[in-house]
């Protein structure tokens, strides 16, 4: 199906009305149309814009800054022992089996994540990786590549080995202007 341009939600109430004793329910249908990509105030300065799909979303306004403030940078250091500390508390007593690993690298992949939400960098987006592979004593090169400003974007990565298997967990955090 699809999308129209507009934006439609309706619902129906019952009204409760009482005639001679007895309860009778009047039903009415209310539509409410709205275009999309319409912006609504919602709370102190949070807006709530609607997507394609009819979801409403929740973004932060325009600051027009281009760079963080000093303590609202992205300090790598800090995500690397959330990566280090996950992946090891973690993974110290697994061994590699493929179909669970990859539940296990998405499972992981979501706690570190949280993790790092918790450190409250304001205004960066943060994206986790975690890699899971098996040691069998080969060569693995990994690479990873963005377009961002090296003055403010910065990323944390850990690895994590044990008797059968490697894990490499990445965050990277990117200032939204």
């Amino acid at each position: 199906m699809k999308p129209s341009g507009i934006v439609r939600k309706e619902w129906q109430s019952k009204d409760a009305r009482k005639l001679d004793g007895t309860t009778k329910y009047a039903s009415r249908k209310l539509t409410v149309s709205r275009p999309l990509g319409v912006r609504v105030r919602g709370g102190s300065d949070v807006m709530t814009e609607v997507s394609h799909q009819g979801k409403l979303r929740r973004t932060q306004p325009n600051t027009y800054r281009t760079e963080p403030d000093d303590d609202g940078k992205f300090i790598p250091s800090k995500v690397e022992y959330i990566i280090k500390f996950i992946l090891e508390a973690h993974l110290r007593k697994v061994k590699y089996e493929p179909a669970f690993c990859g539940k296990l690298a998405h499972d992981l992949c979501a706690m570190i994540k949280n993790k790092t939400k918790e450190l409250n960098f304001p205004r960066y987006k943060l994206v986790a990786h975690v890699i899971i592979g098996q040691d069998t004593d080969q060569s693995v090169q990994i690479a990873s590549q963005c377009l961002w400003d090296a003055n403010v974007d910065a990323y944390a990565a850990a690895t994590y080995r044990n008797e059968s298997l490697y894990a490499v967990g990445m965050v990277f955090g990117m200032y939204l202007e």
